[in-house]
Parts: C-alpha cells; sequence; structure tokens
C-alpha cells in the first residue's frame, strides 16, 4: 500500500499592493490547487540578476545597497521554496547565506576574484514561513589572499532564523588556484 503524505494546505498571504510587488501563480504540489499570490517587495531592494541557473531556480533575490555597497541579500519566501512541512526549505536558507556570504567576501577585493565554499556552518534558529522576507547580513572578519572568513546572519522581520560561518578560498576568476 502506498504510504499518503498529508500536507498542510497550501498559505496564502496578500501584502498591500506596491508598485514594485512581485506577483506569481504558485505550482500545484501534489494535486494541491494552484492559487495567487501578492507579495510585495520592500522599498530599498533591487533583484539582482545572477549568471546561475540554480541560483535562478531558488530566486529571485533582492538586494539593499548604502553608498554604492551592498548592505543585505533578501528574498520573499515563496510557494515553491517550502518543504514538506510547509516552512522554507532548509537549503533555501543555506542557499541564501552561501551567496551573501561570497558576494560581500568579493566586494573586499579591488581585482576580480573567484571563491569556492570550503567550510559552511549552519545553525537553524526558527522557522521561515511561506510570505516572509528573508534578509542575510554579512561581517567579513578577514579577506586574505588565499583564504577568506565571513559570518552571516539571516533576519525575517528582527528575528535571527539562521546563523551561518563560512570559510572560502580565493581563486582566480578562471577558477584556477
Amino acid at each position: 500500500m502506498p504510504v499518503r503524505l498529508r500536507l498542510p494546505p497550501p498559505v496564502c498571504r496578500f501584502f498591500e499592493q506596491e508598485p514594485d510587488a512581485l506577483c506569481f501563480t504558485a505550482s500545484t504540489h501534489r494535486g494541491l490547487p494552484p492559487y495567487r499570490q501578492t507579495m510585495s517587495i520592500p522599498s530599498g531592494y533591487t533583484i539582482v540578476h545572477r549568471p546561475s541557473e540554480f541560483t535562478d531556480l531558488c530566486g529571485p533575490f533582492y538586494e539593499k545597497k548604502e553608498n554604492g555597497v551592498r548592505t543585505e541579500l533578501a528574498m520573499r519566501i515563496q510557494d515553491k521554496h517550502r518543504n514538506l512541512r510547509g516552512i522554507a526549505h532548509g537549503g533555501l536558507l543555506v542557499t541564501l547565506a552561501d551567496s551573501a556570504l561570497g558576494d560581500a567576501i568579493i566586494e573586499c577585493y579591488d581585482e576580480p576574484i573567484g571563491l569556492v565554499t570550503v567550510t559552511l556552518s549552519t545553525d537553524f534558529l526558527r522557522p521561515t514561513k511561506i510570505g516572509d522576507w528573508a534578509r542575510a547580513i554579512v561581517d567579513v572578519q578577514r579577506a586574505g589572499r588565499r583564504m577568506a572568513f565571513a559570518e552571516c546572519s539571516v533576519y525575517v522581520e528582527e528575528d535571527k532564523v539562521l546563523r551561518a560561518s563560512g570559510v572560502f578560498a580565493v581563486m582566480d576568476p578562471a577558477g584556477r588556484r
């Protein structure tokens, strides 16, 4: 006999409509009907275009800049991001943190560089729900010639939902050490 999973009903949150609102229709999930969500993007954020099919699947990502420097990488948690428990998949939040860490480290160098994640430690502190605005803030500890070290906190409103610490190998832009 096949195992039947009991999934939570889709969550639908409506936010005040803004001119730059993100509108999408969620895909069906195990026979659940699609529904329409309108989720606004907070002011001060602009979409980030990344040359990666993987992050395209995970996104969209948004950035907030102050004085021309990115201070936050953020995303609205959508239905496509949920796990079987109906909350954001942990791998998605790790992807947000890893991307934010790498982007912040690259900003520390005058010349173009490549980075490879060597170690990424994460702690999940609270669940993140559909509709939440998750924002990653990075503190670069050290950006050396061969290695870089940084910490990231992911917040929903003022609650920290994830903390991450990463070590990155610095490479030339073509990928060679």
